[in-house]
């Protein structure tokens, strides 16, 4: 996790109710995220995920908001990598924060630190390829085939990379899926609080961490957090 403070935001604009109209993408913030995200690795968009922008609006949306997307609010973003059921995922995730909310809480929890409460057996069965994994909504709205991807391991075989849903994924046996919970139960014990203020850039390796959110409580005025998403890949 790397979060650079104080970068100039420019004008900021109103929070929009929908996360189609990409309108972060025009702001300050957008091209200093452009700069910082390119150190680490090429940008990357996918044709699914809000309509194939580079920069996406991460705004609390009404309809959505007790669905597990990264527009809901009345539930917590379930802890995951970024499109886990992808081969093509991100290597690296970006959020810029445009506008603040202090009661939205972003958790970070990193494969360092699980694998310090795991098991050399437990370790063992994550490098096996023993869960299934369901396709993210957000990709399914875009027009992305809904269907089961798998099986797959959570653990690369040198333990150095890690892909997991919490929402998603599924073991294929009741071993894998006592394995799966003890990663949830190490979440909730273990994770890092980060609470984004104006100004911000997070930048997470999706392969080294997992992430999420909680809930918190938009009032859909023009007011509420305001997030830039971008992407970047190593080919």
């Amino acid at each position: 996790m790397y979060l650079y403070k104080n970068i100039a935001t420019g004008l900021v604009p109103r929070t929009p109710r929908r996360n189609d109209l990409n309108i972060g993408a025009t702001t300050d913030m957008a091209r200093s995220q452009e700069i910082i995200l390119k150190r680490y690795a090429p940008l990357v968009a996918y044709k699914e995920e809000c309509n194939g922008s580079f920069f996406q609006d991460i705004v609390p949306v009404k309809a959505l908001a007790s669905l597990q997307t990264s527009t809901s609010s009345e539930i917590p973003l379930e802890i995951h990598t970024e499109q886990a059921f992808s081969d093509e995922r991100p290597t690296f995730l970006s959020l810029a924060c445009l506008r603040e909310d202090p009661n939205a809480v972003t958790y970070i929890l990193t494969l360092e630190e699980i694998l310090k409460h795991l098991t050399e057996e437990e370790v063992k069965i994550l490098k096996k390829p023993l869960w299934i994994c369901g396709v993210d909504l957000s990709f399914i709205l875009g027009g992305y085939p809904d269907g089961l991807k798998g099986p797959m391991s959570i653990l690369s075989e040198d333990a150095s990379q890690i892909v997991f849903d919490q929402d998603l994924m599924m073991g294929v046996s009741p071993e894998a899926q006592v394995v799966f919970d003890r990663i949830i139960d190490i979440w909730y014990k273990h994770k890092t609080d980060v609470v984004l203020e104006t100004g911000d850039i997070l930048v997470i390796d999706n392969r080294k961490a997992l992430h999420g959110r909680s809930k918190f409580s938009p009032k859909y005025d023009g007011t509420d957090r305001f997030l830039i998403r971008a992407f970047a890949r190593l080919h």
